[in-house]
């Protein structure tokens, strides 16, 4: 049974240690709001990373399964046995060139899994209208 999904022979890219996060849930849901003027400057590593840990990174260890140091996550899961994976796709961070990651919370990691910038296809893998014909490529 794998611990976290890694991928073999990948350009990694190290993440900065994430920044403390402070606030209450109920204090970050109340001041939530949505944005539509939107900075045109890279978004810090640190950020990203903050923001990875806090959606599935490692928040300590324990014992079980036959495993001496079983990583606890940030989301519930049936006894670490359905381990949901992050995938990033990356357009304008300061740590990293643009492209698609998977992220390895064991070392905080970014692995590259395609190069280059894949905004459109993104957008078309979530907008409402999808058609196979309308895929970008």
């Amino acid at each position: 049974m794998p611990i976290a999904k890694s991928f073999d022979a990948t350009e990694c890219v190290t993440l900065p240690d994430p920044e403390p996060f402070e606030l209450s849930v109920g204090e970050a849901l109340r001041r939530r709001r949505s944005r539509r003027d939107y900075v045109l400057r890279p978004l810090p590593g640190a950020q990203l990373a903050t923001m990875l840990h806090v959606a599935g990174g490692i928040t300590g260890r324990t014992q079980g399964y036959g495993y001496k140091r079983l990583p606890l996550r940030t989301f519930p899961s049936s006894g670490d046995l359905q381990v949901p994976e992050i995938y990033v796709a990356i357009q304008s961070v300061d740590a990293a060139a643009p492209g698609l990651y998977h992220y390895r919370p064991v070392d905080g990691a970014l692995e590259l899994l395609r190069p280059g910038s894949h905004g459109r296809f993104c957008g078309w893998l979530v907008s409402s209208s999808r058609s196979s014909k309308g895929r970008p490529r």
